[in-house]
């Protein structure tokens, strides 16, 4: 059997999650942290995250860390702090070689999605909301991805880019990831975090470079 022929058979739009899957070492909030030199505080709002009124109460906190913050910083700085998987930009160019268009869905910050969008050239792209004023942040939420989930953000991408889930595929590492392994034709565990993540989807790898999609040594 040819595997990259039956795992790419039909496909029009591959959709990546970004922490954990992509990007390694820190995640996209954290990386907000950093930028503004509170990375103290940061843990601190993790360390509590259970005395938070809710998941939601806790991402805010967390963002209003970053008031302030320029959308500029955030795109110039992303290569030098997250640790990035080998070939990312190289498996989107092979993707559009194919005619199969590339998108990220996060729970992250949508400007931090955004940067590591256009550093590797993908189609689209989907966070959480983050409202912006005069090319800043104001550390506010306009809609957080959790309030809608993924699913919504892929039926969005796909009308956005004129395909449909039945011929996506989901790429990700976590339990987040799992309503788009079941909305898309055909799901990836990249890296995943545990046995349970593994089991629900159709391929799993474990690698640092991401060209193993395509089968290859």
């Amino acid at each position: 059997m040819n595997k990259e022929k039956d795992f790419l058979s039909g496909a029009e739009l591959v959709c990546f999650d970004l922490d954990d899957t992509l990007v390694r070492g820190i995640h996209s909030m954290m990386y907000l942290a950093i930028l503004v030199q509170k990375f103290p505080q940061f843990m601190r709002f993790e360390q509590m995250r259970n005395q938070f009124p809710s998941f939601l109460h806790g991402e805010r906190a967390k963002l209003r860390l970053a008031k302030g913050l320029e959308i500029s910083v955030i795109e110039a700085r992303f290569a030098k702090h997250f640790k990035q998987l080998r070939n990312i930009k190289e498996t989107v160019d092979r993707f559009h070689s194919m005619g199969i268009k590339c998108a990220v869905i996060s729970t992250g910050p949508e400007p931090v999605v955004a940067a590591g969008c256009r550093l590797w050239g993908m189609d689209d792209y989907a966070g959480s909301k983050c409202e912006i004023v005069d090319g800043r942040l104001t550390g506010e939420y306009i809609e957080h991805m959790s309030e809608k989930g993924k699913k919504a953000a892929l039926m969005s991408i796909c009308e956005r880019l004129g395909t449909s889930p039945d011929k996506a595929i989901a790429v990700g590492d976590g339990f987040s990831d799992m309503e788009l392994f079941k909305a898309c034709r055909t799901s990836v565990a990249l890296n995943p975090f545990d046995e349970n993540v593994k089991k629900e989807t159709d391929y799993a790898f474990f690698t640092d470079d991401l060209m193993t999609v395509f089968f290859e040594e």
